[in-house]
Parts: C-alpha cells; sequence; structure tokens
C-alpha cells in the first residue's frame, strides 16, 4: 500500500510540475521557466513542499540525470522519429530496474 502511495504521490507531483513548467514558459517567454517553478504552486501543496520540490528540480544533477534520460530516449532515432523496441518502463533505466528486483 505504501509503495502504491508513494508512486500516486509522486506522479501527481510530476504532473503538476509540468503544467508549472508550461505555464512559467507561457508567461516568461524566453526565459528558462525553472526559474519562475516556485510561483506556479498547485494550490493543494504547501509552500514548503513545493519550494523543497522545485530545489529539488533545479538542482545539478537532477538536470544532468534529466538530460541523460532525454538522450538516451532519443538515441539513434531520427529526429521526429519515435524509437522501435526501446525501453518502455518509465524514465529509469532497465538495469536500474534490475538492481531494485535484485535488492527486493
Amino acid at each position: 500500500f505504501l509503495l502504491k502511495a508513494k508512486e500516486r504521490i509522486s506522479d501527481t507531483f510530476l504532473n503538476e510540475r509540468k503544467k508549472a513548467l508550461k505555464r512559467a514558459e507561457d508567461d516568461h517567454p524566453g526565459q528558462p521557466p525553472l526559474d519562475f517553478l516556485d510561483d506556479y504552486a498547485p494550490w493543494w501543496a504547501t509552500s514548503e513542499i513545493w519550494r523543497g520540490l522545485c530545489a529539488t528540480w533545479r538542482s545539478e544533477p537532477h538536470v544532468k540525470k534529466l538530460a541523460a534520460y532525454s538522450q538516451n530516449r532519443r538515441s539513434g532515432v531520427s529526429p521526429g522519429e519515435k524509437a522501435k523496441g526501446t525501453w518502455g518502463g518509465g524514465t529509469r533505466s532497465q538495469s536500474i530496474w534490475r538492481d531494485q528486483l535484485v535488492s527486493i
């Protein structure tokens, strides 16, 4: 139960992050949207929690990790084309999932 709840909360915050990034891009064109995420907290999240998440999302290790995931998804594929037979288990690599399963 707790694992499922954790996944749902994580998914909810990631969806809110996408919405906040879109609104920041619309309201501040030409500027990095991550700089304005603090201004677009969902109504149900406390400002303390939202600011902590924004700080995590702006951190260099997190930005590098997302860039690597994005590059991995696009590797070996022509622009605008979806890769066939690619890993479909989310943003985590197969090796991360395998290591987690082994450790359980």
